[in-house]
């Protein structure tokens, strides 16, 4: 039984911190995408929109 809690809270533990990543990289890449020029920023979005119909992720 304590096995398993101890076996949870770690598991908890990695998913919290792969969330707080997610979340800062996330940040960066908002603020990334901020700074770039008009045609870098409609390059991204084109790639992104390419990104999303296509067949192979």
């Amino acid at each position: 039984m304590r096995s398993g809690l101890v076996q949870q809270a770690t598991g908890q533990a990695k998913v919290s911190a792969i969330m707080q990543i997610i979340e800062k990289t996330a940040m960066i890449e908002n603020a990334l995408a901020a700074s770039m020029s008009p045609s870098m920023s409609a390059a991204l979005d084109w790639s992104r929109g390419l990104q999303s119909r296509s067949i192979i992720p």
